[in-house]
């Protein structure tokens, strides 16, 4: 007898790269910082606008 998959197998999650210079830009263009600004204030920025909270503050969490 043949067997039936039931469950598609999901896709492997695949992360998009972005450069920090790039990533620094968009949430400069979203008001959230002023240009120029470094990764950290990016991240403080989005933190304290309750944008991305949980992955700003893992981001900020990693820093030495």
């Amino acid at each position: 007898m043949a067997e039936i998959q039931s469950r598609s197998e999901a896709a492997p999650f695949l992360r998009a790269c972005v450069s920090g210079s790039r990533f620094r830009d968009r949430v400069a263009r979203m008001g959230v910082v002023k240009q120029p600004a470094t990764t950290t204030e990016a991240m403080q920025g989005l933190l304290h606008q309750g944008i991305c909270t949980r992955a700003a503050l893992q981001w900020l969490d990693q820093q030495p």
